[in-house]
């Protein structure tokens, strides 16, 4: 008996003449194609027959569960993993997306590129259905703000805020043209950061509630201390990651390590009402509110660039382990190098993918050079 009749058998199925069948009822093999068990062959040949609307029984789908292995650089161990999805039917990933001032550089394509494979993978293992691939946009921004305000002192209508969500509107459109002239998919959601100001107050007055972070002139901050195991991720030591912080130097800070979650804004800035005045959020609350909220406490993937490991990613575990203690946050962490030029982060340099020719010439495989270059790479290789 070959392996698929055994994997068949195993799941209380049978072949025949009309069809698949399961016990005494047809089953529609339609179901198993978001398992990667059977060879496309198989599938192909299955997939003709016509859908009876069944879904198969808990054993069937266990005894069909793929055979392909999915191994993994996990940062948070150091090792390569099997990955085990938390749950086969609702598989979670997040990735840090963009701060979206202006238009994308070749950087901001490495970490689309380099998800965008997984996603694939995963969405073929466990079906597109029950992958959910969330990426933000972080759209509270000193650059952003600066824009909108330009445009206002030049006499466009509308608030602050409204300026800014429209500066972002321009510059999430032109990052999806781009990425969509990479061959990318788009995540399943593309969560903004202004759209979920309330779940991010939300998130702090907790931690303050449970003693993780307090309130000083008319900031909030996170308290460092409370949490034990901070720097774990990336293994560094406190002066390490003083020095590697760029640590603001505050009095209203306990400790020089504290960061914010909430700063006030006065008036040439955008800002929203809260408990402690009117201001903005903090980078690092973003993440972990915008994820809790959309994949819960407990996720398998976060994912980001190799930049962001300390402070943010530091910052998004300590946040969201204190806010939610009875969860683990993200089982994998995986983490992408940068591309840089002679030394300097791609970011700083102001290459962006239109200026530099590779996106929206509307030529044959568009986008194709960009895709295989950085695709010869592997996630943990840098470029310069």
């Amino acid at each position: 008996m070959n392996p698929q009749a055994r994997a068949l058998a195993r799941a209380g199925l049978h072949s025949g003449a009309g069809g698949v069948y399961q016990d005494t009822h047809e089953e529609h093999l339609h179901h198993l194609l978001h398992y990667s068990l059977l060879t496309p062959v198989t599938r192909a040949a299955l997939s003709r027959f016509n859908p009876t609307g069944k879904s198969l029984s808990p054993r069937a789908k266990t005894a069909l569960r793929p055979l392909v292995t999915i191994k993994l650089y996990n940062t948070k161990t150091k090792t390569k993993e099997v990955f085990e999805p938390l749950d086969r039917e609702n598989v979670r990933m997040y990735v840090c997306g963009p701060t979206v001032y202006d238009r994308a550089h070749l950087g901001n394509a490495r970490p689309v590129l380099v998800f965008d494979v997984l996603y694939r993978l995963l969405r073929h293992t466990y079906g597109a259905d029950h992958v959910t691939y969330v990426r933000n946009f972080t759209d509270v921004d000193d650059k952003i703000n600066a824009t909108a305000l330009a445009r206002k002192e030049a006499g466009a209508e509308g608030t602050l805020e409204e300026l800014v969500h429209e500066r972002s509107d321009e510059t999430i459109d032109w990052y999806h043209q781009d990425m969509d002239a990479l061959g990318a998919l788009r995540p399943t959601k593309e969560p903004r950061a202004t759209e979920w100001i309330g779940a991010m107050i939300a998130m702090i007055e907790d931690l303050i509630a449970k003693g993780h972070a307090y309130e000083a002139e008319g900031h909030v901050l996170f308290a460092v201390e409370s949490y034990a195991d901070y720097g774990k991720l990336s293994g560094r030591s406190v002066d390490d990651m003083i020095a590697g912080a760029r640590v603001e130097v505050a009095p209203y800070k306990r400790n020089p390590m504290d960061f914010v979650l909430w700063k006030p804004s006065d008036d040439e800035l955008p800002g929203w009402d809260s408990p402690w005045g009117r201001g903005r959020p903090g980078w690092h609350i973003e993440c972990s509110a915008m994820s809790y909220e959309l994949l819960g406490e407990t996720f398998d993937i976060h994912g980001g660039g190799n930049d962001l490991q300390f402070p943010h990613h530091e910052n998004e575990i300590a946040q969201s382990k204190c806010a939610h203690p009875e969860g683990d946050f993200a089982k994998v962490w995986m983490h992408n190098e940068m591309l840089q030029v002679e030394g300097k982060k791609m970011s700083k340099l102001g290459q962006f993918l239109h200026r530099a020719g590779f996106a929206g010439q509307g030529c044959a495989g568009r986008g194709d050079p960009v895709r295989d270059a950085l695709h010869a790479l592997s996630q943990a290789d840098g470029l310069d």
